[in-house]
């Protein structure tokens, strides 16, 4: 199930011009770092949330954010 959605991130990422790896690497600090502030602007929003839908939001992009590094790194979830 993860697999599926990583799969359908990956798709979303190259047609947005976005880094996709085919085979397992490491980050580079700067894509680390950027990925890392995007999660953390969504962990924000969560502890922020005033509605259960604010917080199934945050919590679906950081869902999103998540499994895009998987994407970059060439590393399916369940593998």
């Amino acid at each position: 199930m993860i697999n599926e959605a990583y799969e359908k991130v990956a798709l979303f990422q190259e047609f947005a011009n976005q880094p996709v790896s085919k085979s397992p690497r490491q980050l580079d600090p700067e894509r680390v770092i950027t990925r890392a502030k995007w999660m953390m602007e969504e962990l924000a929003e969560f502890v922020n949330a005033d509605s259960v839908y604010a917080q199934a939001d945050s919590l679906t992009d950081l869902l999103y954010y998540l499994l895009g590094a998987f994407v970059e790194m060439g590393i399916k979830p369940d593998s």
